[in-house]
């Protein structure tokens, strides 16, 4: 799938941007967060091409498939091929990839480093230096890969979403393969943490500081041209229901809570959930955008029981364009997305830490209502799109002069 979009005006860029979709073509917060971006390019009258892959065209079931994929896990001959013929012909200035896990694989890097490309790549997880991507272990923390020692540790201890052995191993293969191939961080010209958490993890781990750049993800403003109610009730929940989410740490907490929460979203925990969820609990499932929208402006605040760092979780910004309070637990970034005098946070997977938060804000509405009166306003200095497009454009300079250099180096 290409896609061209954009008029090209004198001075401005042709951008190639590439990703992998997790599923059919299924588009998770990663996918939004590229087509949200190629779209702010394009308005800014930049020429952009998508260039778009699925993993369920490679993840197919059945040990000659498994093999196969094992074979391409780090160079992928076909996307070589396919996105060579696509940059020959489109000939852009930047290569940005948002993921090329499984179909891509780092194969297109070298094939825009071999044309003289400007190279980019946003790092939405920790897959480069955590085999799952998650640093997350049987509901736990856990930077032992990070730390070095046994690189097959994964494959006991299952630690893959989902605990299944065969893509833990594929992903350990592929982590393996990276860590060797010391040449990738040379075919990147710009690399983008979107918090100043997963900045620090990266360089930790050996990615050159010098190319790293932080910029959040951003989303549109819904209530342009008015602002939302801020006479909401109830509390929300929205999200993928997956035992790293730690929906399980908030029904716990909610015993004996007598106040609405609104659980919205769908996953393999959905059943478990329901059966321990308390009677003031509702399940919505998977809404559409503009369900979601209504069901958070008719809110009072969103909790968000996350047990591992999370990438930038798209969940906050919507709650704070909505004018919500924040309930977070205190790992990874989430203290830079949400400040202080915008939300509360509390131990990851400690249910009495997370009860107090809640009762906290329910307890005292205007406490509340100011906590949302600030993410509102933190929303629009911080994450909607006119800031975002102009770091986006800083750091596409600054790949294309350390490509630049590099080739006048060589």
């Amino acid at each position: 799938m290409n896609e061209r979009q954009g008029e090209p005006k004198r001075g401005n860029l042709r951008i190639l941007i590439a990703h992998s979709h997790y599923g059919d073509y299924v588009v998770g917060g990663e996918g939004a967060v590229m087509s949200a971006e190629a779209d702010m390019l394009a308005q800014h009258g930049h020429e952009v091409l998508r260039f778009e892959r699925t993993n369920a065209q490679r993840m197919g079931k059945g040990l000659i498939n498994f093999i196969d994929t094992a074979r391409h896990m780090y160079w992928s001959p076909q996307a070589y091929e396919e996105i060579g013929a696509v940059m020959d012909e489109f000939r852009p200035d930047v290569l940005h990839v948002h993921n090329y896990h499984i179909s891509l694989t780092p194969a297109v890097f070298v094939a825009a480093k071999r044309r003289g490309i400007a190279t980019v790549m946003t790092l939405h997880n920790y897959r480069l230096i955590c085999p799952t991507g998650q640093f997350l272990r049987n509901g736990k923390i856990c930077e032992s890969c990070l730390e070095g020692g046994w690189a097959w540790r994964p494959i006991l201890s299952r630690c893959y979403p989902g605990g299944g052995l065969v893509k833990t191993i594929a992903a350990v293969h592929q982590h393996r393969l990276t860590k060797k191939d010391k040449r990738l961080a040379d075919r990147i010209d710009a690399y983008i943490a979107l918090t100043n958490f997963a900045a620090k993890k990266h360089v930790g781990a050996g990615i050159p500081a010098s190319q790293m750049h932080v910029k959040p993800n951003f989303m549109a403003d819904p209530f342009a041209g008015r602002e939302p109610s801020s006479s909401g009730h109830g509390a929300v929940y929205l999200g993928r229901l997956s035992p790293e989410k730690g929906v399980d740490v908030l029904m716990r907490a909610w015993r004996g809570i007598d106040y609405p929460l609104s659980v919205i979203g769908d996953g393999p925990d959905m059943g478990a959930l329901r059966a321990m969820a308390p009677p003031q609990v509702t399940f919505t499932g998977q809404l559409d955008k503009r369900g979601v929208l209504e069901r958070l402006e008719a809110a009072s605040f969103l909790v968000l029981p996350s047990l591992w760092y999370e990438g930038f979780p798209l969940v906050l910004v919507e709650a704070m364009a909505c004018g919500l309070a924040i309930i977070a637990t205190d790992l990874g970034g989430r203290a830079e997305i949400v400040p202080a005098d915008a939300g509360l946070m509390c131990e990851a997977g400690n249910a009495a830490s997370l009860a107090t938060a809640i009762k906290t804000l329910i307890g005292d509405p205007a406490l509340c209502v100011w906590m949302g009166e600030n993410a509102r306003r933190f929303f629009l200095e911080r994450f909607t799109a006119e800031p975002n497009y102009e770091r986006l454009i800083e750091i596409y300079s600054a790949a294309l002069g350390h490509a630049r250099s590099s080739h006048s180096e060589c």
